[in-house]
């Protein structure tokens, strides 16, 4: 069984996609960089989800 993952890490990963997601609403941006924020966002939601299940 694989270890849980530190409430540290739990917590980055969780402040890591809220900035995604801010950078993906953000307007001044350009769609292409607010595309890659979003595209970051999902893959870090992807990574949690994989480690707290």
């Amino acid at each position: 069984m694989p270890k849980p993952p530190d409430d540290d890490d739990v917590l980055d990963l969780i402040g890591a996609i809220g900035a995604g997601i801010n950078a993906a609403r953000d307007e001044a941006l350009s769609p292409e960089d607010r595309q890659v924020a979003q595209g970051m966002a999902d893959n870090l939601s992807a990574n949690l989800r994989d480690q707290t299940n």
